[in-house]
């Protein structure tokens, strides 16, 4: 029969699709077709008992006649004996010879939507299942995006160490061809380079073999030549012949790298040094050229410098995208926390209201981390900024105090903040900072300390000439305290005391190192 909303049985069922109404004998007479898509057994003509069961407010096998005269502002809970999917809804009576049950599937996770085959369309758009399924969904999505994050971070982070390793092992190579160089000099008096020596005139005397080697020239095709004549190469500031003129003129020694040109246009370097031999009254006697190929040395150093070329492009890379993940994560984690926060400020029942809860906790701490990644990766990079502006010291200690103070009373922890009457009132500096370090340090203390108490305690660590004046900040707690090994390791990223406190206490292990690098 057609209910008294001015539709027809047809339309009703379409506006809503679990909806059914049963006569006197406890008989379906009409059915939505949500009912008849996801419940098996449910059709025209079978008893109400044979599938269903009232849980709330009153339990009972049959609806006629324990609420033919049920109010029509009650909730009622209807169960299904097969599968346990729970209607929540409202029952009408329809002039006593019918009862209209319009109602919705009541589920708490979206995994039990494939359970029991239903649409996310079944739901009218005002109900606050649907909400929460979203929420659910939201919620998953961004653990989702966190964990594709953080496995993009270390590989990021792979890839600069691997850099890094790199960078160390080509400086090494450099450092070592460097040493073993000298030693050569020393030990074969420079036979190893090319050597000139030229008269007082600048005229060659004598060659090496390294000289006849490098050059193609012997001895005799050269001797009584200006020095350096067969070494056509290109200093920074002009041919190598001016400065050696300079050398024979004013006496004065050089050494520098020289770019030089082989047959079929391709060059080589050079490390030219020359320098005056002095005869016992201080006038030169002689000049001496040495010349050392270091075309190995300028390929590994410009090896060098693209490889840090490339470690600063896959830093300014992991940046950019530190950054946009920062915009597209924080954005719609805000709106999770906005909507959180909304709908425990509505009537929702405890459950819902826990659930709820749960997800506007599991929101603030993601974006925590999130934070704390971002925070360090700023100060690795070099781009985070530290504020000079004037500040009091009793608002930071204060804020401090009233952040911390709810989850230290929730363990019976006596939280304190004591400051030295020698101690001024005002400051220049970075109070959101200082206040990061503080939450950081004094939150982890009362993290690991099950009872007792935590204090912040601040002293003048000293004051300059020029009256300024720096602070002592000392944390103290009841804690179960640190072994000497364990001290060591506890102030690096992603770290925390041992394994099995990483197991029981929540954290990435950032926040100690994130406050090291700012102080």
């Amino acid at each position: 029969m057609a209910p008294k909303y001015g539709l027809s049985p047809e339309g009703f069922a379409r506006f809503a699709p679990f909806h059914f109404v049963v006569n006197e004998d406890d008989r379906f007479v009409q059915i939505g077709s949500g009912l008849e898509r996801c419940m098996h057994g449910v059709a025209l003509g079978v008893r109400f008992g044979d599938v269903f069961r009232v849980t709330r407010p009153r339990a009972s096998d049959a609806l006629f006649p324990a609420y033919a005269s049920a109010p029509a502002n009650e909730l009622v809970l209807v169960e299904a004996l097969a599968s346990g999917l729970v209607l929540r809804g409202q029952l009408y009576s329809s002039d006593g010879r019918c009862l209209i049950f319009s109602g919705t599937p009541w589920i708490s996770s979206a995994d039990r939507l494939t359970e029991f085959g239903l649409r996310l369309s079944d739901f009218p758009p005002s109900d606050p299942t649907l909400d929460i399924l979203h929420l659910s969904q939201t919620d998953r999505m961004g653990f989702s995006d966190f964990q594709d994050l953080a496995s993009s971070l270390k590989k990021q982070k792979d890839t600069i160490k691997r850099h890094y390793q790199e960078l160390l092992k080509i400086r090494d190579r450099l450092a070592q061809q460097e040493k073993e160089a000298r030693k050569l000099a020393n030990v074969a008096s420079l036979t190893t380079n090319a050597v000139e020596i030229a008269d007082a005139q600048g005229r060659v005397e004598w060659v090496n073999a390294s000289y006849e080697h490098m050059t193609g020239c012997t001895l005799d095709e050269v001797l009584g030549r200006p020095i350096g004549e067969r070494l056509h190469c290109e200093l920074e500031d002009g041919p190598l012949s001016e400065s050696l003129a300079k050398l024979i003129r004013d006496g004065v020694a050089f050494k520098t790298e020289a770019k030089c040109p082989r047959e079929g246009g391709d060059f080589y370097w050079l490390e030219v040094e020359a320098l005056p031999v002095l005869d016992e009254s201080g006038i030169p006697a002689h000049y001496i050229l040495v010349a050392a190929d270091i075309s190995d040395r300028k390929r590994e150093a410009t090896t060098l410098l693209e490889a840090k070329r490339e470690a600063e492009r896959a830093n300014r890379a992991k940046s950019d995208f530190l950054a946009t993940l920062s915009h597209e994560i924080r954005t719609p984690m805000n709106g999770i926390m906005g909507m959180a926060d909304l709908l425990m400020e509505s009537e929702l029942p405890a459950e819902q209201h826990a659930y709820v809860e749960s997800v506007a906790v599991s929101s603030k701490a993601l974006l925590k981390v999130i934070n704390d990644v971002l925070d360090l990766s700023a100060i690795e990079s070099g781009s985070i900024k530290i504020e000079s502006e004037p500040f009091a010291l009793s608002a930071v200690l204060d804020e401090v105090v009233e952040v911390l103070s709810y989850v230290s009373l929730e363990k019976g922890i006596e939280l304190a903040a004591c400051v030295d009457p020698k101690v001024p009132e005002n400051f220049v500096g970075d109070a959101g900072r200082l206040r990061q370090v503080l939450l950081n340090l004094a939150g982890n203390a009362i993290k690991f300390t099950e009872r007792g108490h935590a204090a912040i305690r601040v002293g003048l660590a000293d004051v300059d000439a020029s009256g300024a004046t720096r602070l002592r900040f000392e944390i103290e707690d009841s804690g179960v305290g640190l072994e000497g090994v364990k001290v060591e390791r506890l102030f690096e990223s992603f770290t925390q005391a041992n394994t099995s406190s990483s197991r029981r206490y929540s954290g990435m292990g950032l926040g100690l190192s994130i406050s090291k690098r700012l102080v």
